[in-house]
């Protein structure tokens, strides 16, 4: 039983399973009587091996309050720091609702910027939408111009052929009124010469009034005074000859003016006297 008791003396102060022979010499010392348990156990716990245990306990106890020192002073340092990673957590907390509230805004002035760029895209679609309806009446009214370039072009071709024809009939009209007239003329010349009996006869007859004054002539010399006036109708206001009969009428207004008496029935005929 002493065996065992010094056996776990051995674990406790020595903190160590006992060797052979310290274990024999302590268990044969105690059932000698040279010396009770509790002496070696005291023994035991004076013995060199227990001091340098209890030393190297000590100085691990020491490290160890050393680390939890340490330990705690980091551990203070971390909750230090953690509380400044909080208030920094708190400031950029703050600040994110910030953001949030600028993100808000941004939001609706985009929402608001979309609306409008909503609209001026319904505006942008309508004037396109305008510009190709008066793109399509453009083409239409060019269209409209080009006919109306080839009608009058084709009217113009026609003016053209029209122009050649009247500057046709118009020459043929002037050699059929040159022509008669040239036998109008020929008749006159013809009948002044036959002598004083289509002489007027009026005595002091007037002239101021113009031909109808004095139209007292044989009805041969009326008639082809008629159709002088009637041939073509551009007879009384073209050509040589009758220019000349309209000058001699004007001669003659402006001298019967005042009275004078007629011409003798011996000085030729009325159209002898106006051609001269």
């Amino acid at each position: 039983m002493a065996r065992e008791q010094i056996a776990s003396y051995y674990r406790q102060l020595l903190g160590r399973e006992p060797d052979q022979g310290g274990l024999d010499a302590w268990t044969n010392a105690v059932n000698a009587g040279h010396m009770t348990l509790a002496g070696a156990a005291g023994g035991i716990a004076r013995s060199a091996e227990a001091n340098n245990r209890r030393s190297q306990q000590a100085q691990n106890t020491q490290n160890l309050t050393t680390e939890r020192n340490q330990y705690y002073a980091q551990s203070n340092n971390y909750k230090n720091q953690i509380g400044g990673y909080q208030s920094q957590i708190a400031d950029y907390q703050n600040q994110i609702g910030g953001y949030e509230s600028k993100l808000g805004e941004f939001q609706n002035k985009i929402g608001g910027l979309e609306g409008e760029l909503g609209n001026y895209r319904a505006q942008v679609t309508g004037l396109t939408n305008q510009y190709n309806t008066a793109l399509g009446e453009r083409d239409s009214w060019m269209n409209k111009s080009n006919e109306f370039m080839k009608s009058a072009s084709d009217w113009e071709d026609k003016f053209g052929e029209k122009s050649e024809e009247y500057e046709r009939a118009r020459g043929e009209a002037n050699m059929y009124r040159d022509q008669a007239v040239g036998q109008q003329l020929r008749a006159l010349r013809s009948g002044s010469t036959s002598g004083g009996s289509n002489a007027t006869s009026g005595g002091n007859a007037s002239l101021q009034g113009g031909r109808g004054g004095v139209q007292r002539y044989d009805d041969n010399s009326v008639d082809i005074d008629k159709n002088i006036q009637a041939e073509s109708g551009a007879l009384s206001n073209k050509g040589a000859a009758v220019q000349k009969i309209q000058s001699s009428n004007r001669r003659q207004s402006a001298s019967g003016s005042g009275s004078r008496p007629a011409r003798s029935g011996g000085s030729g005929s009325y159209y002898a006297g106006r051609f001269g």
